[in-house]
């Protein structure tokens, strides 16, 4: 049980007080399945790739790099498993993925990692005294998987195309150790071969090189102007209307053309740029909200607050700048944190959030559902909608553990009183689907794609609800 609210009534001696409470029972249940289900896999109850790269990177900081200890992270692809799966069955199929998940599980000890990164593909980390153990042992345990399986009384035996990277020898970091395998594995499978090991030329190690040259002309790219803001449609399910937009960085080079945000954002956080490149995106979003108000157009512009950003002690006054110098409506500002920052320091989180959300503006929490929010914390979050993440939309139509995270998100939101807003709809099918697990609003390709300021104004005055009829004049 939860104490929601209190009233006291003082008379003489005596003292009443009124309480009201919640029982979180059920919320505490379904915090736990959606914690769970957002970081294994479901078929197997491997980790999946999120909870993988966590556990590769609390791994890194052990490896005692000075007496020549390494950490090796494998790839390993299944050859042909659609054939498998077609002669077996798709039932059958799962229970061969079932059981290779468990010979695996054997070949690992508690202290390293596997996972079940994709369809047909799983991945192992572990920590050797040298390279040659390491590879020996990967070598042993891609011996112990070609083993047959017994699979309705037959022998059935799988063969691999594994790529191999290695923690200090080839990347310093979790995610660059895993797209490094994974590229090695690729060039494996292109050249036939069952086995490669990560070199300076395989492709990831390339992208190293290429990072240096994007560092150096984000230094100058906000000076040149070579930012600008695009705004991706939110649609109000029930009504039909599109009710907001959220503000997304863009880069446009003189020479490259449009960069990949997924290549420069991270660099600008580690380069310590996000600061001013954030506030210069507060300001342009909030003038821009400005001027759809002035053309009587009540969007809600989401902007998104960057984990450096969150943590500067004069956060508080560079949003209240912004929104009195654009004159905007502070109810037509919607910042957006991701669930996983809000819970980095929660305490002080409620404290700034509940500030800005006094002064009007609006506060979504983003990418929920694939965090370890406590409910606890949750429930007392100053929030005003929760954004479910595209990783449980892709899927929802045929995979049963994502809708039963959105159900529960949903769920969640509905109790709290707070809008659900689902990310990344793509089709009339996954809307269905969305719309009859109660989310009250969406965003994604449906809709529109991530757009300039004068499209927007454009889609909405044509706007018609996909897949209603067009209205005939």
């Amino acid at each position: 049980m939860r104490l929601v609210g209190e009233r006291g009534v003082q008379g003489g001696d005596h003292a009443l007080m009124f309480g009201a409470f919640q029982d979180v029972t059920a919320l505490r249940q379904t915090e736990a399945l959606v914690d769970y289900l957002a970081l294994h896999d479901e078929l197997t109850d491997l980790p999946n790739r999120r909870l993988f790269l966590r556990q590769v990177a609390e791994i890194i900081p052990k490896i005692n790099t000075e007496n020549g200890e390494v950490l090796l992270l494998g790839w390993i692809d299944i050859s042909r498993f659609h054939r498998h799966n077609e002669a077996l069955g798709e039932a059958l199929g799962d229970l061969l993925l079932t059981q290779l998940a468990r010979r695996l599980r054997r070949l690992i000890l508690d202290t390293e990692a596997v996972a079940r990164t994709g369809g047909d593909e799983f991945a192992v980390i572990f920590r050797a005294t040298d390279m040659k153990t390491a590879l020996d042992r990967f070598e042993s345990m891609l011996s112990h998987l070609r083993r047959p399986f017994d699979i309705a009384q037959n022998d059935t035996i799988l063969t691999f195309t594994s790529g191999i990277a290695l923690f200090p020898e080839h990347a310093i970091n979790a995610n660059q150790l895993l797209l490094l395998a994974q590229d090695a594995q690729r060039l494996a499978q292109s050249q036939a071969r069952s086995l490669l090991v990560a070199t300076p030329n395989t492709p990831s190690n390339s992208r190293f090189t290429e990072t240096l040259a994007v560092e150096r002309a984000l230094h100058t790219a906000l000076e040149r102007r070579e930012f600008f803001l695009v705004y991706q449609p939110q649609m109000d399910l029930r009504t039909g209307v599109i009710v907001g937009a959220e503000s997304l960085l863009r880069w446009q080079h003189p020479t490259w053309g449009l960069v990949s945000p997924v290549r420069f954002i991270p660099l600008l956080e580690s380069l310590g740029l996000i600061s001013d490149v954030g506030q210069w995106v507060l300001e342009d979003a909030c003038r821009q909200a400005r001027r759809w108000e002035q053309m009587g157009l009540a969007l809600r512009v989401g902007i998104n607050l960057s984990p450096r950003q969150f943590l500067e002690p004069d956060l508080f006054d560079k949003i209240q700048r912004a929104v009195v110098l654009s004159g905007v409506n502070p109810a037509h500002i919607e910042l957006e944190i991701t669930e996983s920052l809000a819970m980095q320091d929660p305490a002080n989180a409620i404290l700034l959030l509940g500030r800005l959300r006094e002064t009007g503006l609006k506060i979504a929490l983003d990418d929920f559902g694939i965090g370890h929010s406590s409910l606890e914390y949750l429930l007392r979050f100053p929030i005003d909608a929760i954004k479910i993440d595209r990783a449980f939309v892709t899927n929802i139509t045929h995979v049963q553990a994502d809708r039963v995270i959105v159900r529960a998100v949903t769920a969640i939101g509905q109790t709290m009183g707070l809008s659900v807003i689902a990310e990344g709809v793509e089709t009339l099918r996954q809307c269905d689907f969305i719309e009859a697990l109660g989310v009250t609003e969406i965003q994604g390709y449906l809709i529109g794609k991530p757009m300039e300021s004068a499209q927007i104004e454009t889609l909405i005055a044509n706007f018609v609800r996909p897949g209603a009829e067009t209205p005939t004049n």
